[in-house]
């Protein structure tokens, strides 16, 4: 009687618990569909919560969204996000970066019929993924690396997670194909790649293919930058297909050829409207810059997966009810099989960010990949790739800019300089009864010397107090800290102040007047206007006004030495040092070639100064490069020896067994 009580109960209760599901559907009168996030939430959440407003107004049962924030890698979290969310009867789960979350949650929708969606690249064939498969981003690499007919080339990958693209890219090749250098970037996992990056370096290989996380593959060319192989002797292919959104300003002069891919272009109308809505500061020209944009491609598949979903709503009937969660429950969702069953059969081919959509089995089909270019404009469309033709190359005209004239101008440009206040004489706040802003609140020597700088190369500036943390790096975190972070991270291009240079921070920033991000495009025409202003005086000039002249308080009275324009003037001391050290030099040469000449004449018994004589007149006979050693007209044909014929002048042989002759008659007496 007891058992049987006990499954009255739970009758009633699932009978409650699925009636609830079809209450709250009545009262929404809409499709609950779910998103989990663990990465960029918020800008995630608005696109989906767009993407379900721009398909609601061709609905007639609207979807209703709702979401969830884990954190990143925690499945126990997520399922239990997963849960509450069948438990209210959902009718789709839009899953969340992290891969292995995402296959753990995959698993649980799919033994309860719910539709999963997930915008990441994944060997999985279960769910609906509507990012390119490994084997068809394998297919394009291989079609652009023959289009370079590279024979060999290094492979960099982040993780075994992308393993399975190299496997397919060799499936391509037999026995004549390129010769491929295999190497994991990410090693320690601590993010500093610079060890395999120097192997690069070392090797012969200059072509590179890299795949890897949008992160890992953003920080591994800043620090292929540092370490020198961002240059024209270095090919990179990327294959991470947000390169749209990286930050490639200070690699298009470095004369590198960077060509990656994108599944679509920051000028679709669609794009366009999307970064609208999610309200980036700046006006749709700001934030749409070298044809690049911050829309990431899990953002693009977030918008395009609810759009194939709400396609799918138009033609069958689909009313999901609560189910429970639990592993002893055999509930499905009763309409789940055929709703994703005729979901893979959907063809979409407008109102999509990434081109049309639909799936071969389980895999994305009908998209377009614009290949692109990195020049000194910015990211350059120069062909397409699709499944049926392929590569098809259509580079544009380079077309003749002002700016492409000299494409390092600084004409026009604006620097945000770091500066630190206080720190006499460089940098101070202006002392005034007005209120200053911007600019004209700071004075000091970097403050005229940035004006300067900024008079003679026609750039604008904007000085940020960096307060008096100059910053260091750690090789062990690969981190740096205060105004060095600033700078490397980009929210600076200058910093003007008194840094004391260490090796570790030389490994990172250019150490000029003032100091700079390494290999920064700009560099040298700052160090010559430097050199310029120098030449010129400008900077003694600077040095006496703020150290001797306002003072600040620094030195209490004026040096004695001051430092003048690079001048002949300025020259003088090098010229008698040198003027000097000749003449001592010609002194001494004359001295010991008089001990020489003086040592001649005692041996052949001749007066010095006609022994001097002879000497000099045959030194200054520069026309005639021989010397007869016995000549009449010679002050030494008259010598001791004059008398004796060369034969009769014993050799050094001769004169050394006469020596050991007289040592052997000394010994017998």
């Amino acid at each position: 009687m007891h058992i049987q009580n006990n499954w009255i109960i739970g009758v009633l209760y699932a009978f409650i618990f699925h009636v609830n599901g079809f209450i709250n559907i009545k009262e929404n009168e809409g499709i609950a569909v779910g998103i989990i996030t663990d990465h960029n939430t918020e800008q995630i959440r608005k696109t989906f919560e767009y993407a379900i407003n721009v398909a609601n107004t061709e609905l007639g049962v609207p979807l209703i969204g709702y979401n969830e924030e884990i954190k990143f890698g925690d499945s126990i979290e997520g399922y239990t996000k997963i849960c509450k969310f069948m438990q209210n009867g959902i009718g789709a789960i839009f899953g969340p970066s992290s891969r292995q979350t995402s296959a753990h949650l995959l698993t649980v929708c799919d033994a309860k019929d719910v539709p999963y969606m997930y915008p990441h690249m994944s060997d999985h064939v279960e769910g609906f993924n509507l990012y390119p498969n490994p084997l068809d981003l394998a297919r394009i690499l291989h079609n652009v690396i023959d289009l370079f007919k590279w024979t060999r080339f290094i492979f960099l990958y982040e993780s075994s997670d992308y393993l399975s693209i190299l496997n397919g890219l060799m499936s391509f090749y037999i026995s004549d194909g390129p010769l491929i250098n295999v190497l994991r970037y990410d090693l320690k996992l601590n993010g500093n790649y610079k060890a395999v990056l120097r192997r690069v370096r070392k090797s012969e290989d200059g072509q590179i293919v890299v795949v890897g996380s949008t992160p890992s593959v953003a920080e591994l060319l800043r620090q292929a930058q540092q370490v020198g192989i961002m240059n024209d002797k270095y090919s990179y292919i990327i294959g991470n297909l947000d390169l749209q959104t990286f930050d490639l300003e200070e690699y298009k002069y470095s004369e590198a050829n960077i060509t990656g891919f994108r599944m679509f272009s920051p000028t679709q109308s669609i794009v366009q409207d999307l970064i609208s809505h999610l309200d980036y500061s700046g006006s749709i020209n700001d934030r749409i810059i070298n044809d690049s944009c911050p829309i990431t491609l899990e953002m693009a598949l977030t918008y395009d997966a609810v759009q194939v979903f709400a396609a799918t709503t138009k033609k069958i009937m689909y009313r999901p009810q609560a189910l429970n969660c639990s592993d002893q429950s055999s509930q499905v969702q009763t309409d789940g099989s055929t709703f994703k069953n005729y979901m893979r059969s959907t063809n979409i081919e407008e109102k999509t960010i990434t081109g049309p959509v639909y799936f071969d089995g389980n895999i994305r089909k009908g998209y377009t990949l614009d290949i692109v270019e990195l020049q000194t404009t910015g990211l350059v469309k120069i062909g397409t790739w699709d499944e049926r033709n392929n590569l098809t190359i259509q580079r544009p005209p380079q077309s003749k800019l002002w700016s492409e004239v000299d494409a390092n101008s600084l004409v026009n440009q604006t620097f945000r300089v770091l500066i630190s206040v206080p720190n006499k004489p460089y940098a101070s706040l202006v002392e005034s009864h007005k209120k200053l802003v911007g600019n004209n609140q700071y004075e000091g020597y970097s403050i005229d010397l940035i004006k300067e700088l900024s008079a003679k190369l026609g750039f604008n500036y904007i000085l940020i107090n960096g307060g008096s943390n100059y910053g260091n790096f750690n090789k062990t975190t690969n981190k740096t800290t205060g105004m060095m972070k600033e700078i490397n991270e980009g929210r600076a291009e200058l910093a003007i102040t008194d840094l004391t240079i260490t090796s570790e921070r030389e490994e990172i920033i250019d150490f000029s007047i003032p100091f700079m991000n390494l290999d920064w495009p700009y560099r040298d025409k700052l160090n010559n206007a430097l050199l310029e202003l120098q030449e010129q005086g400008v900077l003694a000039q600077l040095k006496n006004k703020w150290w001797n002249v306002v003072g600040a308080g620094v030195c209490k009275k004026k040096s004695d030495s001051q430092v003048a324009s690079l001048d002949l003037k300025s020259l003088g001391g090098v010229y008698l040092v040198l003027g000097v050290g000749s003449g001592l030099s010609l002194i001494y040469g004359l001295i010991m070639w008089c001990i020489y000449v003086a040592r001649k004449a005692n041996y052949y018994e001749v007066p010095f100064g006609a022994a001097f004589l002879e000497e000099l007149r045959i030194a200054i006979n520069v026309a005639n490069n021989e010397r007869i050693l016995k000549s009449a007209q010679s002050v030494y044909s008259r010598s001791r020896n004059s008398l004796l014929s060369i034969d009769s002048i014993d050799t050094d042989s001769e004169v050394e067994k006469s020596s050991k002759t007289d040592e052997e008659s000394e010994n017998t007496y």
